[in-house]
C-alpha cells in the first residue's frame, strides 16, 4: 500500500514537473484536497445540505465579525460626530436663553444648588439648624 502511494506520489510530481525532494506528501495531499474541493462541495451539498449550510453560516459569522466590528466603529464615529454637533448646537441655543443677570455658569450652579438646599431644608427642619451652624 505504501509503495503504491509512493509511486502515485512520484507520478503526480513528475506529471506536474516538480522535484520529489521539494514537495512533501502532506503538501501533495493538500494540493489534491484543493483540487477536489469543488467536487466535495457538490457531494456535500446534495447529501448533507443542512449541515453544509450551517457550516457556511458559522464560517460567515466567524469571518464577518471583523466587518461587523469595523462597521460598528464607523457607526460609533459618525454617531459621535452627530452627537457632538447636536450638543454644541443645543449649548448655543441654551446659552442665549440664560437670564442676563447670571454672570457665569458657576453662579447659576451655585444659585440652583442653594435653591435645592432650601427646598430640602423646608421639608427637614434639622437640616436648617445644621446649615445655620456652618
Amino acid at each position: 500500500m505504501a509503495t503504491d502511494f509512493n509511486s502515485f506520489h512520484s507520478a503526480m510530481l513528475t506529471s506536474f514537473r516538480l522535484d520529489l525532494s521539494y514537495i512533501s506528501i502532506a503538501e501533495l495531499l493538500l494540493c489534491l484536497i484543493n483540487m477536489m474541493l469543488p467536487f466535495l462541495v457538490m457531494v456535500i451539498l446534495t447529501e448533507y445540505k443542512l449541515i453544509f449550510l450551517s457550516l457556511i453560516f458559522i464560517y460567515y459569522i466567524l469571518h464577518s465579525k471583523y466587518i461587523i466590528i469595523f462597521l460598528h466603529i464607523y457607526n460609533l464615529r459618525s454617531i459621535n460626530l452627530v452627537n457632538s454637533n447636536s450638543i454644541s448646537q443645543n449649548y448655543n441655543k441654551l446659552s442665549h436663553k440664560l437670564p442676563r443677570n447670571i454672570q457665569s455658569i458657576e453662579d447659576f450652579q451655585n444659585e440652583s444648588f442653594s435653591k435645592a438646599i432650601d427646598k430640602v431644608a423646608s421639608y427637614i427642619p434639622t437640616i436648617t439648624s445644621k446649615l445655620s451652624e456652618d
